[in-house]
């Protein structure tokens, strides 16, 4: 009888152990790159040459769930959980998760850096993936606070919740 009783609430405490995989904040003893445990199954490039530059900066996106609602295009007003950390250190800047909300922004208005409009258009409501973005798509030379330092790559993980 005992037994019964345990076995059941000890798979519900490891399942719920489990779910915190999901927000690399909650975890203090990874860092943000061990995060998500599971592999990306897929791996591309965009590239966007911007105003004054004559080469295309080059972002990475590994994809590790794709969505399966509506597809997110320039105009959107667009609700995205997120997690950013500089790339070479690996240090948390900002994180969606710690907030009671997800952020939300017109695509294509100029409201986020580069590699967040370029990143999320084209996903689909419900992707989850990792944004591997280079500075020049980011900050830049400018940097953002002390947090994010001049010239600093930057990773993202991104879920998308909601586009209109």
């Amino acid at each position: 009888m005992l037994r019964h009783t345990i076995l059941p609430l000890a798979l519900l405490a490891l399942l719920s152990l489990g779910s915190c995989y999901d927000n690399p904040t909650v975890i203090p003893d990874k860092t943000p790159a061990q995060a998500w445990s599971e592999t990306a199954f897929e791996t591309y490039s965009k590239e966007k040459v911007l105003p004054g530059e004559e080469q295309p900066s080059v972002m990475t996106i590994d994809l590790y769930e794709r969505g399966t609602g509506k597809e997110v295009l320039k105009g959107d007003q667009v609700s995205v959980h997120y997690t950013g950390w500089v790339k070479n250190t690996e240090v948390i800047f900002d994180s969606s998760h710690n907030r009671p909300s997800p952020i939300s922004f017109k695509l294509g208005a100029g409201r986020v850096i580069p590699g967040w409009e370029l990143g999320i258009e084209g996903m689909q409501v419900g992707t989850r993936a990792r944004l591997h973005i280079p500075s020049a798509l980011a900050w830049g030379t400018r940097g953002a606070d002390a947090a994010i330092p001049p010239n600093s790559d930057v990773v993202f993980d991104v879920e998308v919740v909601a586009s209109k």
